[in-house]
């Protein structure tokens, strides 16, 4: 899966990265995968068109 994709660096990092967002939100554990993939998506779709 994702772990063939990524160097263990960049998933500690991301791994990190969502355990602090789910930490802060308010029913973090009620997010459905499809919510944190959207999510993620458009995080994504935001920083690229931002480093252009």
């Amino acid at each position: 899966m994702i772990e063939e994709r990524f160097d263990s660096h960049t998933l500690a990092i991301m791994n990190f990265a969502l355990d602090r967002v789910c930490a802060e939100a308010r029913h973090g554990e009620g997010t459905t995968l499809s919510e944190l993939t959207e999510a993620g998506q458009q995080a994504l779709t935001k920083v690229t068109a931002a480093a252009e």
